[in-house]
């Protein structure tokens, strides 16, 4: 045992943060290498957009969390944190509907008789014939827009897909990667929709997204499991502190010496596994011992990472009457494809908690960058917004008076973006890799967006090299 503490700083205390803290404070090598661990959260509580956000006596979950895994690993994880606060994991059912043209359908789209019927003769040979151009045609998929129109053709791509993505990624899907998609809908395709059932040309370790009709979820919200998981870990010798914003990751040379905070406290660390947004980690980076070509190196990353993009979200949380609403409220989610409108998703919380009573409970999505006008408008504003979009998509049956209670939440850095600097990512991971003792998790740290089991995953493996 060394007679020196290793010294471990988590940044961040959302998912990937948590989980990386806890396989290491339950490892031998934490008490056997006499290790600590401390967890820096900039915010007052644990679970980064997964965190339960209490308004009115409910429960808001940003975004929907779904747990669902095909990695028997992460599903037993999630069990032992859920049965050791009774927030034991329900299921619930996935019911996922695309809302166009004040029709819903089925997502993935199947196309039945209802399908059809709503579509309408021509629409439909009209998908049919897209879809055998973009066979016997294919496009050289260097971007997102290519890359849906090769697996669904143009006209299928036109109607279900454009215009929510659009507004999730914020600028044509012509600049956007095509990594966006095989991350998000990988082995789905209309063949598969037509087959009725999912490509198989997956690996072992693959799944398809968008998979499942049923999924767990936290019977006290999604970051209840967050809660747990912290409390273990500072039952188990960790340390989590809030309010404290990382200002500086101090680097001796090519070695992680420590961190330094907004209030200048000074913290010294062997090992740093950070989740913060890649462009505000490589802009913390800080040598106080170095050599001309290092910097120079740094000021490059530096330079790339400023073009890394991030979306945030803004949630409407609505609570109404049921007879407010149009025929939605038997669904999970709702994506809206209507042109025009900012609304880009509905969340029916009442399905997502299990409600059978009461108040119906919707979170209205919209996303935005962080320098756009529309992020730094009133809340008044948004909610006027919520109200109008929600009647013109065919959410509310009526103009005005649909609301009842009404919250704004907003959630910064969202979702990583694929244009901008993506193709050059992997270089600033790679400058990150050549410093020993520095890691990133997350779907920030690592600018990937990805589903929550693979945050884990990466979390836990970022874990493992620290303890093995």
């Amino acid at each position: 045992m060394s007679d020196r503490a290793k010294k471990i700083i988590i940044i961040g205390a959302g998912p990937a943060g948590l989980t990386a803290a806890l396989e290491i404070v339950k490892s031998k090598s934490y008490s056997q290498q006499n290790m600590t661990l401390t967890v820096l959260e900039s915010s007052e509580t644990v679970g980064g957009l997964a965190k339960n956000v209490p308004w009115n006596g409910h429960i808001l979950d940003i975004g929907g969390h779904r747990y669902f895994t095909k990695m028997p690993k992460i599903a037993d994880w999630w069990e032992t944190r859920s049965r050791k606060n009774g927030n034991f994991l329900e299921t619930r059912q996935r019911k996922v509907k695309i809302l166009f043209e004040n029709s819903l359908y089925d997502y993935p789209v199947e196309f039945s008789m209802d399908t059809l019927k709503k579509l309408g003769l021509g629409r439909s040979l009209g998908i049919g014939c897209s879809y055998l151009s973009a066979r016997c045609f294919p496009k050289k998929e260097d971007s997102l827009e290519n890359f849906y129109i090769n697996r669904f053709g143009q006209q299928l791509y036109d109607l279900f897909f454009k215009e929510y993505t659009e507004k999730l990624c914020g600028e044509s899907l012509e600049d956007i990667s095509p990594d966006w998609g095989r991350q998000r809908v990988r082995g789905l395709s209309l063949s598969g929709i037509l087959k009725g059932k999912f490509d198989k040309k997956k690996t072992e370790n693959e799944s398809v997204c968008t998979d499942s009709d049923h999924f767990r979820y936290p019977k006290n919200g999604p970051g209840a499991m967050w809660e747990a998981a912290a409390l273990e870990i500072t039952e188990m010798g960790g340390a989590i502190r809030f309010g404290c914003r990382v200002e500086t990751v101090l680097l001796n040379g090519r070695q992680t010496a420590g961190v330094r905070l907004e209030n200048g406290e000074q913290l010294e660390a062997d090992e740093i596994i950070s989740t913060m947004p890649l462009p505000k980690l490589i802009r913390a980076i800080s040598f106080f011992k170095t050599d001309t070509a290092e910097e120079n190196q740094l000021q490059e990353m530096k330079q790339i990472a400023a073009g890394l993009k991030y979306r945030s979200v803004v949630c409407v949380a609505i609570e109404t009457e049921p007879g407010a609403c149009t025929d939605i409220l038997d669904n999970t989610w709702i994506y809206i494809q209507n042109p025009g409108l900012k609304l880009g998703r509905v969340q029916i919380y009442n399905n997502w908690f299990g409600i059978q009573e009461g108040p119906v409970l919707l979170g209205m999505e919209f996303f935005c960058g962080e320098n756009d006008a529309s992020w730094k408008q009133s809340d008044e504003d948004w909610i006027k917004l919520a109200q109008h979009d929600g009647f013109h998509a065919g959410i509310f049956r009526e103009k005005s008076g649909s609301i009842k209670n009404a919250q704004v939440i907003r959630a910064r850095d969202a979702y990583p973006s694929y244009s901008g600097a993506y193709s050059q990512k992997e270089q600033v991971l790679q400058f990150i890799d050549g410093i020993h003792g520095l890691q990133t998790a997350g779907r920030n740290g690592t600018h990937t967006y990805c589903n929550m089991d693979r945050v884990m995953e990466n979390a836990m493996k970022c874990a493992d090299n620290i303890i093995k």
